[in-house]
């Protein structure tokens, strides 16, 4: 089998004690014959639960797996920045707890990367999302999209960077608006992009932080705030 590059998934973790476990063990069962070197960098981000626990016993149990915790909750923006500071592979792919990473999609993923900075993975549905939850996520994408003149079919799933492209980027956003900004910029910028297909299954266990009153309101005021930095003179 023809080797990869080598690959650090980050997986932000807050309060994901009922399905870490469950994520890691089945990236590290499927991803690792397709991947090598592989690694996995769990990042506990303030979680009121049993996660960090779980997390620092995967960490001891596994090779390849590694935890860093964060003392408050930093918004999943900053987990994952806290996950390429610490990634020591050559490409980065953020996996949710919810929805891991498998080895056929990392084979996808990095097929593409020869030719790409950043690899964004899109979906044609949304397995598991209530009707609400699918407008909500596609009028985002579709908002997105409108406000940054993106192209790009997902903003807000699984991505893939090469490290030393996305340590270039002035990345400041903490919430779910975080891989919005890295397209943006990284378009901005004229990045490689390239597109990927990437389904989602149904989230099994846990609820999805994105349906949170709270978690939409700053989505939308971090929107705002992208959009008045992207118009200022230095990205024109």
């Amino acid at each position: 089998m023809t080797a990869h590059p080598g690959l650090s998934v980050i997986v932000p973790a807050y309060n994901e004690e009922a399905s870490l476990a469950e994520a890691i063990l089945a990236m590290v069962e499927t991803v690792a014959p397709a991947v090598s070197p592989l690694e996995i960098v769990i990042v506990d981000d303030g979680s009121e639960d049993r996660t960090g626990d779980i997390a620092e016993t995967l960490s001891h149990a596994l090779p390849g797996v590694r935890v860093v915790h964060h003392a408050e909750n930093a918004g999943w923006g900053q987990a994952v920045r806290t996950g390429i500071a610490n990634a020591k592979q050559e490409f980065l792919v953020l996996a949710p707890v919810d929805n891991p990473i498998t080895g056929e999609q990392a084979r996808t993923f990095l097929a593409a990367v020869d030719r790409a900075d950043v690899v964004i993975g899109y979906r044609t549905g949304r397995a598991g999302y209530s009707p609400w939850l699918r407008l909500g996520s596609r009028c985002y994408t579709r908002a997105v999209r409108m406000l940054f003149r993106l192209p790009y079919r997902d903003v807000n799933w699984i991505h893939v960077y090469r490290k030393t492209a996305i340590e270039r980027l002035p990345l400041r956003l903490s919430g779910i608006v975080f891989p919005a900004e890295v397209v943006a910029k990284a378009h901005r910028r004229g990045y490689r992009i390239v597109e990927v297909h990437s389904e989602m299954k149904p989230r099994m266990k846990g609820r999805a932080t994105v349906s949170r009153p709270k978690v939409i309101v700053r989505a939308m005021r971090d929107l705002v705030r992208l959009w008045r930095e992207m118009r200022r003179p230095e990205w024109s």
